[in-house]
């Protein structure tokens, strides 16, 4: 049930954050799908009973009802221990783990969204760092070798249907301005 997974999470977050910096990029993108999604679940059951419960990270079952500051430390705490560590690897990262982690902090379709305008920027200003625009690889001198544009179509060749569009729905949701990866997506997209 959710809240057995939610109490699960709870118990396995002190040695999630103790372990975070030896994990590869599968299990970024794993912890931070099962956190940010229970985390998601959460508020939503906020927003339709006014209760929060089935928190992955704090027990807020002690907490007085309508304690903001309770709910923004359990907030704080996912987002500064789990959303930004994992954001700033996403350089490290296969392309089909950079679209799990894009797809599960995706706005909800219905408010509230766990993500603040600030932390949004944050998410776009790494997703720039890990796929620069093509002028800055030719202001840098880095243009593009035939290795770079094999590997990259690599990339692209093994990734399923499901995982192309989630990679450019990400793209396009977080507002990232890198023409080149939105071609190639599209294009690949395209031919399959």
């Amino acid at each position: 049930s959710i809240g057995q997974a939610a109490w699960l999470l709870r118990a396995l977050w002190p040695q999630v954050v103790l372990s975070f910096p030896h994990f590869g990029p599968g299990e970024l993108s794993i912890a931070l799908r099962s956190y940010w999604w229970q985390l998601q679940y959460c508020l939503q059951e906020f927003a339709l009973t006014g209760l929060f419960r089935d928190h992955p990270v704090v027990d807020l079952a002690g907490a007085p009802t309508g304690s903001r500051r309770w709910e923004s430390k359990a907030m704080d705490q996912v987002k500064m221990k789990l959303l930004r560590p994992v954001f700033s690897r996403l350089g490290e990262m296969s392309l089909q783990h950079v679209a799990a982690c894009l797809t599960a902090v995706a706005p909800p379709l219905g408010k509230p969204d766990i993500l603040s305008p600030e932390e949004m920027s944050f998410v776009r200003t790494e997703m720039h760092e890990a796929f620069p625009k093509e002028s800055l690889l030719d202001e840098c001198g880095l243009a593009s070798s035939a290795w770079q544009e094999r590997f990259w179509q690599g990339e692209l060749q093994v990734l399923p249907v499901s995982a192309l569009l989630e990679l450019a729905c990400g793209f396009r949701e977080f507002g990232a301005t890198v023409p080149w990866v939105m071609k190639s997506l599209l294009s690949e997209l395209h031919l399959r």
